[in-house]
């Protein structure tokens, strides 16, 4: 999902923004035989949009493979972890990419060729040998710290805050229905937000438009939660013998607010579908806006009682297992 039409996704924490200050790295030291195999996977990954030269080195951890924000970078290495590529996160700011160790035989020679010149007869290299290799070194780091893949240049077409809250939301988002139906909100989301920009009489509207999009990044993480949550109950249930009428009982309302939780995504998406063809700044349908902003975030209220009795349920589970005669 990729509902930004980002060249990074928002789950890799891809963004338009300045806000992309990590770098990562494939893990080093890394075996030869290893490379070979991350170096074929990557070039797989990334046909068309990079040389081999630079795909080489990206997978012997010569050179970054691309640059997020710190929010998505543990993302990022979990997904390449996953296809069994090594990778790690490192801050720009702290990150110096380990040179071929030939480069550095490189520099030593300049080191060395200069500080023996500088002996027999040129004393000027003494000091300039030094200050050619320190350059050498420092270009090798710029040329290496930058990253094969690069998100485009783009103009946002939404407000800065606005898409960084998307983004950080879409990072913290695992595949499923939570991911899908808030990906399609901001696809609808976003083209409204942009014809509403364009004229200043449509302020109000917008702010309802933004607070919508926001709260629904809030009810989508709340739903992922409480599917992963209740995922854990239903991997206890087959473990456990005998479970009381209140455990079942408080399972079964937590199942009832995640379907509450979906299908408040899905008024939501049924709205701005309506409005996207409508004149969003008509009172109708800015009270009926007003109307779902409310019912949003009665949710989102609701969904903090369910989230402190999944953990008592959590609890209760726990307590079973251990006493499994109870």
């Amino acid at each position: 999902s990729e509902p930004l039409g980002l060249e990074v996704c928002p789950r890799c924490g891809g963004t338009s923004s300045d806000a992309a200050d990590t770098l990562v790295f494939i893990r080093r030291p890394i075996p030869s035989e290893k490379q070979h195999t991350v170096s074929d996977y990557l070039k797989t990954l990334l046909a068309g949009r990079a040389e081999d030269a630079a795909v080489e080195a990206v997978a012997a951890g010569h050179r970054a493979l691309v640059r997020v924000p710190s929010d998505g970078a543990e993302t990022v290495v979990r997904n390449l972890a996953l296809r069994k590529v090594p990778a790690q996160a490192v801050h720009a700011s702290r990150a110096w990419a380990p040179v071929p160790w030939r480069f550095y035989g490189m520099v030593g020679l300049v080191i060395g060729i200069g500080g023996a010149a500088g002996v027999m007869g040129l004393p000027i290299m003494l000091w300039m040998s030094p200050l050619v290799a320190g350059l050498l070194v420092l270009g090798a780091q710029v040329r290496l710290q930058r990253p094969v893949v690069a998100p485009l240049r783009r103009v946002s077409k939404l407000p800065t805050e606005l898409e960084k809250k998307i983004v950080e939301t879409f990072a913290q988002l695992p595949v499923g229905t939570a991911r899908s139906l808030l990906a399609d909100v901001i696809r609808i989301g976003q083209g409204i937000h942009t014809t509403l920009s364009a004229s200043d009489s449509h302020a109000a509207a917008l702010e309802q438009i933004t607070d919508l999009i926001v709260r629904s990044c809030e009810v989508a993480i709340d739903l992922s939660d409480l599917d992963e949550s209740l995922s854990r109950l239903a991997r206890h249930r087959e473990q456990l013998p005998r479970l009381s009428a209140d455990w079942l009982e408080g399972v079964s309302r937590c199942e009832r607010m995640r379907d509450a939780l979906t299908q408040q995504l899905l008024e939501v998406m049924s709205l701005l579908g309506r409005l996207r063809g409508q004149t969003v700044e008509s009172s109708a349908a800015r009270e009926e806006l007003a109307e779902l902003i409310r019912e949003v975030e009665a949710q989102v209220e609701a969904h903090l009682l369910a989230a402190r009795e999944i953990e008592q349920l959590l609890d209760a589970t726990d307590v079973m297992q251990e006493s499994p005669a109870a």
